[in-house]
């Protein structure tokens, strides 16, 4: 679904090279942030090769991580500039931030370590900024760390391939119609009832029909080679006009737009006319000689 490193890759590439923050406050990173990190969650979903229901998934994990990130950003704010973040793009998000203070106290942390070596501290912040003012810099670039640092664990999440559920398996004794066609066809053996017999088994077909299942008869009027795919062929067939016989019908199961894919192969008996016929004189010659 995700290759590995597939969104570090992509964030890599929405966020732009050469950008130039010097004199911009919080706001503006915060701003700049938020541009990136949405940029990468529209990439990464439409890249994603799943279904609606992962795609979904995705782009709420990434939501998720755009708030952490801009939680983040308003925390450590203060530890560069002497006056918070007042503003983020993303803040119709904040319903969700109490969902996950796990994942946003996390990436706090680790943006102040990450700021700590560039001479980001609270004594620096009495001091005048330097010259060349790189405050703003180091602040996105913490926050595209902390970001990368959050990417893994989403990648590996979505790399795994999806285990399909498994259909709940109803009890054969639930199922009340099948239970009456099986009770119709006792009964008709029972009593030797031909007729019960007949009703029950066209009740049996209709009732697989209304299920998506098909029983398909072999049709003689048909080419065998074009109904290979539903029966299995017994006997000879190099005859050049072979007698074809249905041993049983074949099921098949509707899938998609009407076609149907085989579950159980019917059976056909190919046999050779001068064959049937000899097999037929056989059998009058050996009752001859019985009686």
């Amino acid at each position: 679904m995700i290759d590995k490193g597939q969104l570090v890759r992509l964030l890599d590439d929405c966020e732009p090279t050469g950008r130039d923050l010097r004199g911009c406050g919080p706001n503006e990173v915060a701003t700049a942030v938020d541009s990136v990190l949405r940029a990468l969650r529209t990439q990464a979903v439409q890249e994603l090769r799943a279904d609606r229901q992962a795609r979904e998934q995705l782009r709420d994990v990434l939501d998720v991580l755009i708030v952490a990130v801009e939680q983040m950003l308003e925390g450590v704010s203060s530890s560069v500039f002497q006056e918070p973040v007042t503003h983020a793009a993303g803040k119709q998000l904040d319903d969700r931030r109490s969902q996950h203070p796990r994942i946003i106290t996390k990436l706090r942390g680790e943006a102040k370590d990450w700021l700590r070596p560039h001479g980001s501290h609270p004594a620096a912040e009495s001091e005048p900024p330097p010259v060349k003012d790189t405050r703003a810099a180091q602040l996105f670039e913490a926050a595209m760390m902390a970001a990368r640092a959050a990417l893994g664990p989403v990648e590996d999440a979505f790399s795994r391939s999806p285990q399909p559920p498994e259909a709940p398996v109803r009890p054969l004794h639930k199922d009340t119609s099948l239970m009456r066609l099986a009770q119709d066809l006792a009964r008709a053996a029972r009593q030797r009832d031909e007729a019960l017999a007949w009703e029950a088994i066209d009740r049996l077909s209709s009732e697989l029909e209304t299920r998506g299942i098909r029983i398909v008869h072999y049709d003689p009027e048909l080419e065998p080679e074009r109904q290979t795919h539903l029966f299995k062929f017994h006997g000879a067939r190099d005859d050049p006009s072979p007698q074809l016989e249905e041993l049983r019908p074949a099921i098949a199961v509707e899938v998609t737009n009407g076609a149907h894919r085989n579950v159980l192969y019917g059976e056909v008996r190919c046999f050779s006319s001068a064959g049937a016929q000899g097999d037929e004189a056989g059998e009058e010659e050996e009752g001859d000689t019985s009686s």
